[in-house]
């Protein structure tokens, strides 16, 4: 019976560590702050091709992919 629970007692350790260090990988990630000279700007315009553009501009990459997302 004592294998049983310490089995079971490592496995929900095992578990609790994993959460842990998945939710410190996002916590981290969302300290990564924005490449420097980059801002948040507004998009005044809702046409695709102007959208892209502005994106371009302002230094963000596009791909052919964006132009179906943005519909």
């Amino acid at each position: 019976m004592r294998k049983i629970i310490k089995i079971k007692y490592h496995f929900l350790v095992l578990i609790v560590e994993l959460t842990l260090l998945l939710l410190a990988l996002f916590l981290a990630y969302n300290f990564i702050s924005m490449p420097a000279k980059k801002t948040t700007f507004y998009l005044n315009d809702n046409t695709i091709t102007t959208l892209i553009n502005t994106l371009n501009e302002k230094g963000y990459s596009t791909y052919a992919m964006d132009k179906y997302v943005v519909k």
